[in-house]
């Protein structure tokens, strides 16, 4: 600022500091006729919350029928997706989605392991030296046992 004072262009200013022209033009306006000593450099406040966050009330309630999942589950089955079940039977309003609640979870820490990695399914025949190796070609057959034709006899091939 004090550069800007004693006549430096604010674009030489702003390329001096690293900073973009707006940012050398917010400095100034928010000096105006002030003493430096006196003006506020601090950044504005800011909104206390998020825009479209999850309410707290209803991340705490994801986080504690997680952990009551994590206990009653016989499956183990405590993610996401159980939880958002498990709102689903019990009529929960705002229902939450199965995102919304899985960004609940990372946010809280509360997720015990490593995403999942997907890998592409294996050739057909990687098990079979002949068919890596272009020898011998993989055929696909299937078996009816017990055939069924309505109204008729069970037929034996």
């Amino acid at each position: 600022m004090r550069a800007v004072r004693e006549g430096s262009p604010l674009r030489a200013v702003a390329r001096r500091s690293h900073v973009s022209l707006c940012t050398v033009q917010r400095w100034v306006e928010r000096a105006k006729a002030q003493r430096l000593s006196r003006v506020d450099w601090q950044d504005r406040s800011h909104a206390t919350t998020t825009p479209g966050r999850t309410p707290p009330t209803i991340e705490d309630m994801v986080i504690t029928l997680r952990q009551e999942l994590r206990m009653t589950s016989d499956w183990g089955d405590y993610g996401a997706d159980a939880i958002h079940r498990t709102l689903v039977t019990r009529a929960e309003r705002p229902l939450p989605a199965v995102r919304t609640i899985h960004r609940i979870l990372e946010r809280r820490g509360v997720l015990d392991r490593q995403r999942r990695v997907r890998r592409p399914a294996p050739t057909p025949g990687w098990y079979l030296p002949d068919v890596i190796l272009g020898r011998a070609e993989l055929d696909s057959f299937d078996f009816v046992e017990g055939l069924v034709i309505q109204g008729g006899p069970i037929l034996r091939l």
